[in-house]
């Protein structure tokens, strides 16, 4: 990928949501705020003015089987050609 390195020697990363109960469907949906943040680096230790950031908002459906997670993200700072929105759907929780 034009000289750049796939991977990195480093990880930082951190996730914060609340899961907020809302009572529909006798409690089974929840709406989530969240915040990511993290940074991967060719160093031994990463660089935090590299760690990128992003916040959202999501929908949880739990089922006998776990939640089924809905989330919509944004990039705080993006770098260029950065899609603004991510949609992402999974099953079971993230963390």
């Amino acid at each position: 990928t034009a000289g750049e390195p796939s991977g990195g020697r480093s990880l930082s990363e951190f996730s914060l949501e609340a899961r907020v109960k809302t009572g529909l469907l006798g409690g089974a949906i929840s709406v989530v705020p969240f915040i990511d943040a993290g940074a991967v680096d060719t160093t031994s230790t990463p660089r935090l003015r590299d760690i990128k950031v992003g916040a959202g908002i999501g929908v949880r459906y739990e089922t006998n089987f776990g939640p089924i997670r809905i989330d919509l993200g944004t990039p705080l700072n993006p770098s260029p050609g950065d899609s603004r929105i991510g949609v992402y759907v999974a099953l079971g929780q993230a963390f």
